[in-house]
């Protein structure tokens, strides 16, 4: 998967080893544009893209919690 820009909007390009598939959501310009002005090196696999959705969200909790504990605490740094 290829996360790339259509002017203002967000697209996955889905590849098949080099070659683009799809893309979601589906958008007028023509793959081969897409994939013409994108850095390839950021290909990602859905199983990369799912581990870093999942470390992403974990941050974001532990941010919560902790902001919830220094609430409790009066704002007092440990």
């Amino acid at each position: 998967m290829l996360r790339v820009r259509d002017g203002q909007e967000v697209v996955w390009v889905v590849l098949a080893a080099a070659d683009p598939v799809a893309v979601y959501p589906e958008v007028t310009t023509a793959v081969s544009d897409l994939v013409a002005r994108a850095d390839l090196s950021k290909r990602v696999t859905p199983e990369q893209h799912d581990a870093a959705t999942a470390r992403r969200r974990a941050r974001r909790a532990a941010g919560r919690v902790a902001a919830r504990v220094r609430r409790r605490r009066g704002g007092a740094p440990d």
